[in-house]
């Protein structure tokens, strides 16, 4: 039976932004996207079933998978990965990103183009995160993407199948 993967827990605690709100969220909340009962459902949501926010936007329908896209690029301030860097086939730079953000699906090569390394970057990575990898990588170029598109791309590097929550949403990205 094929392995389930899934975007990995995250084991090292400073990587997380505890106590703080995420990006998505602040920017919903600021710009009133959402009603507040209704991101308040999203957020609970999140906390009961695990994962991103924004895997609870879509899986609760707030948000469709096209304002998802619009809304992370604006809240996060990068652009957002194109569906074509998301299909199966253009070979990956694993050994260009550090293992540790890969394994716990933080951040996953997606190609090099132009001599520009392309990496989807989960939406909470933290800015010193970022930071770091703007100054290990050499053409850096980070693209803002939701869980379940990060959740596909370590299906592929593991061998693996995506969890059945992250392969419905994927058939809207």
């Amino acid at each position: 039976r094929p392995r389930e993967a899934g975007v990995p827990r995250l084991p090292d605690r400073h990587l997380r932004r505890e106590g703080t709100l995420s990006l998505l969220r602040s920017y919903l909340e600021s710009n009133n996207i959402l009603a507040a009962a209704d991101l308040d459902v999203a957020v609970r949501h999140q906390q009961a079933q695990g994962g991103s926010l924004d895997t609870a936007l879509l899986e609760l329908g707030l948000l469709t998978a096209g304002e998802l896209d619009t809304h992370l690029a604006r809240a996060c301030g990068l652009p957002t990965v194109p569906a074509r860097l998301l299909e199966t086939g253009p070979v990956r730079p694993w050994s260009l990103v550090p293992k540790a953000l890969v394994d716990i699906g933080w951040a996953m090569p997606l190609a090099v183009e132009d001599g520009n390394v392309l990496v989807a970057v989960h939406p909470d990575l933290p800015d010193a995160r970022l930071g770091q990898l703007y100054r290990q990588i050499r053409g850096f170029m980070p693209m803002v993407a939701p869980e379940c598109c990060l959740a596909k791309l370590a299906a592929e590097r593991s061998g693996g199948i995506v969890a059945p929550r992250h392969a419905m949403l994927l058939l809207d990205m």
